[in-house]
């Protein structure tokens, strides 16, 4: 991990006054202050998780099979207590640093059978599956796009698998996904200007092996400091014998939720 942009104490610090402001802004604690210091709470709340967003760490988490260089992203790998997890963006927070080639950072997240009771002061978590995973459209009708998948350790013990997408040619955002925790993205056209917002439901593969072979998957070595691409056999994410579902954190309990049917989402019905 690259060194954080905040101390752990800092971090904590940040965290607990977050949501001990959400929690005095909750009834039947908001009964207890005026509406001023409701008001004055409220703008601190915001204030303190946008401080939260634009100081966290950038993690190292890839690197690009067609220039090597290292991609790095924004987020709280120190635990899912931070309210980075959320499924719904908080604050504003950084943009990657890579590449032109990046596209999409997906991810899993195998809890080893453990309850993650540290995330029960948020509403949902989108995890991810409990292991690696490829999302088949995206390597089949973009050309040349590459999946890359990493492994770290996110505390207190989990396993996390980043799968980054990569692209030689910039991609319309429509044809992309949402983000690893997030349930819908911000599309995004080839010169990277605003269109629309959308919510893919794209099937998953946890079949590696056929998109190794197709040299459209490569892999990293698990706590690999270097980020060394990897593409010949052995490959350590094979035949992980984990929840191969989309896994959903609801204030610290740990549920399994439908694969995804590849059928288009209707948000408004």
């Amino acid at each position: 991990m690259s060194a954080t942009s905040f101390s752990p104490e800092e971090r904590k610090q940040l965290i607990d006054r977050y949501y001990q402001l959400r929690r005095n802004l909750t009834a039947p604690h908001s009964k207890t202050f005026t509406m001023p210091q409701r008001q004055q709470m409220a703008k601190e709340r915001d204030a303190v998780v946008q401080e939260y967003g634009e100081r966290l760490p950038f993690v190292p988490v890839s690197r690009c099979p067609f220039c090597v260089a290292p991609l790095e992203y924004a987020m709280d790998a120190a635990g899912l207590d931070g309210p980075w997890w959320f499924k719904g963006d908080l604050a504003q927070y950084p943009s990657p640093s890579g590449c032109e080639h990046f596209r999409v950072l997906l991810g899993a997240i195998d809890f080893k059978a453990r309850q993650p009771q540290e995330a029960q002061q948020l509403s949902e978590v989108l995890a991810g599956p409990g292991v690696p995973f490829v999302v088949p459209r995206l390597l089949e009708e973009i050309p040349d796009m590459k999946a890359v998948i990493y492994k770290f350790i996110l505390p207190p013990g989990y396993n996390a698998f980043p799968i980054a997408y990569f692209s030689s040619q910039p991609v319309h955002g429509a044809l992309l996904h949402q983000p690893w925790a997030r349930p819908a993205y911000q599309v995004r056209n080839e010169q990277g200007e605003y269109e629309s917002w959308r919510s893919a439901n794209d099937k998953f593969d946890f079949d590696l092996q056929p998109w190794i072979d197709k040299g459209r998957v490569l892999w990293i070595n698990p706590d690999d400091p270097k980020l060394t691409l990897q593409s010949r056999l052995p490959c350590p994410y094979l035949s992980l014998e984990r929840v191969r579902a989309p896994q959903r954190i609801v204030r610290g309990k740990l549920e399994t939720m439908p694969l995804p049917t590849g059928q288009p989402l209707q948000p408004f019905e």
